[in-house]
């Protein structure tokens, strides 16, 4: 993986005016990469760009990342925390294994809805090979996990809900992101998608709700 290299630091200037707590500052920052990289791309962004949004100067950036990559890393890991924060956070409404499925869906959606910038960046701009294409991976590991815990918590109350394997769950997730990135991409509701995501989920997740393949129609002997 080519990680691109940092710009060389430079003094802080008289119009740097980062205030408040460092993870204010690092938001910040993180929220200006990823509103310029959604205008220009990342391989276009410089930390002049993000400085100059953020409103601090290359010091205050410095403080707070080594380069331009590693500010990228943090703009994946807020996401994938406010993700796992809006489905935590449904999942423990009910046992009631379609109400949940349908709430989680909708608080994932709604959150990612809520940081149009954060959301290109993590699920569009960086979606093919690229720099960050470990930490994104780390991300739907992460939510694949958090899917099998609540499946594993929900089944000590309903048995029709199945733990999925590794395997599984991350091609659910795999699943849900390209759902994600195609919405994005075309510029449609993220919301709107909810009962897809909800869909595929119960598919996987709620017992009898898998498709059954069809037997094979039998071929009339000949006489």
């Amino acid at each position: 993986m080519t990680v691109p290299a940092a710009e060389p630091d430079v003094p802080a200037t008289d119009s740097d005016t980062a205030t408040g707590t460092d993870s204010d500052v690092r938001l910040r920052l993180v929220e200006a990469l990823a509103a310029t990289v959604a205008e220009k791309g990342y391989a276009a962004t410089t930390i002049a760009d993000i400085v100059a949004r953020a409103h601090v100067s290359r010091r205050t950036f410095y403080e707070q990342f080594s380069d331009k990559y590693a500010c990228l890393v943090a703009c994946h890991e807020i996401v994938g925390s406010r993700m796992l924060g809006a489905i935590e956070i449904a999942s423990n409404e009910s046992a009631d294994p379609a109400g949940l499925i349908e709430r989680s869906a909708r608080a994932l959606l709604h959150a990612l809805a809520a940081q149009p910038n954060l959301t290109y960046t993590h699920f569009v701009a960086m979606h093919a090979n690229g720099p960050a294409s470990v930490p994104r991976r780390e991300v739907q590991d992460r939510l694949a996990k958090k899917l099998q815990e609540i499946a594993t918590r929900v089944q000590t109350v309903n048995r029709q809900v199945v733990v999925p394997s590794d395997a599984l769950a991350t091609a659910v997730v795999g699943g849900i992101a390209e759902l994600i990135v195609r919405s994005v991409e075309h510029d449609e509701d993220l919301e709107s998608i909810a009962p897809t995501v909800t869909e595929l989920v119960s598919g996987v997740l709620v017992r009898g709700r898998r498709t059954e393949r069809p037997a094979r129609s039998q071929r009339p002997e000949s006489a």
